[in-house]
């Protein structure tokens, strides 16, 4: 009777952990949609704010000094990041070298058109000065 008793307690036990274990998974599963939904929402933010440095000088009837700009904010966002290069191109074929020095291209008293192409991943990746 003695021994009756604990086995029923012992599988009790494993029953109790069990349940613990499989409300452990649930809480984990629950969860796991959310935890994407803010990385996704993070990633989302960094796009956004890197594109926006470059975004705000596009268009048309763009000066010098703004294309002065666009090279020297450039140049410092492929130091600091590396994973997201920006090229420069002076033209609209897609076969234009880049541009590494605004010389080149600007002149005073001269407008341009500035336009921006999108990477796979989201991010500016061409910047073109025509």
């Amino acid at each position: 009777m003695e021994n009756a008793s604990k086995a029923l307690i012992i599988a009790g036990a494993i029953l109790i952990a069990i349940l613990l274990i499989s409300v452990g998974v649930w809480v984990m599963n629950s969860v796991n949609p959310l935890k994407d939904s803010a990385q996704q929402q993070t990633d989302a933010m960094a796009i956004q704010t890197f594109n926006a440095q470059f975004v705000d000088l596009e268009g048309e009837n763009v000066s010098a000094s703004q294309v002065r700009e666009i090279f020297s904010k450039v140049n410092s966002s492929n130091v600091q990041d590396s994973a997201h290069k920006v090229k420069i191109i002076g033209a609209q074929t897609g076969d234009a070298p880049e541009l590494t020095n605004y010389s080149s291209i600007v002149t005073k008293k001269q407008r341009y058109s500035v336009s921006v192409e999108y990477g796979t991943d989201g991010y500016i990746s061409i910047i073109r000065i025509y």
